[in-house]
């Protein structure tokens, strides 16, 4: 779990607590980090994520990890995953 390895990042750098920011799965390992390890942190933002994932999550990844697969890179997800982050006034910016 990711949330663990925020705590042996701060276990080996010495790092005893934090100001944890986490945006989309960042988000979902802030949630996991503030329920298990709160004793760690000073302060959490979250923005951009949930909970838990919609019924439908693992078939949109399994379409995603496979094109990644296939190019050898986020390539052929950056440009949609940058539309549906940022408004298009932000990204013409």
């Amino acid at each position: 779990m990711l949330a663990y390895d925020v705590v042996e990042l701060l276990d080996e750098t010495r790092i005893e607590r934090i100001h944890f920011v986490g945006w989309s799965t960042g988000g979902r390992i802030g949630q996991s980090h503030g329920l298990r390890h709160h004793s760690r942190l000073h302060s959490l933002l979250l923005s951009g994520t949930q909970s838990q994932s919609p019924m439908d999550a693992a078939a949109f990844w399994d379409l995603m990890i496979a094109a990644i697969d296939m190019a050898g890179s986020l390539e052929p997800i950056a440009d949609k995953t940058t539309e549906r982050s940022f408004t298009a006034a932000y990204q013409s910016a």
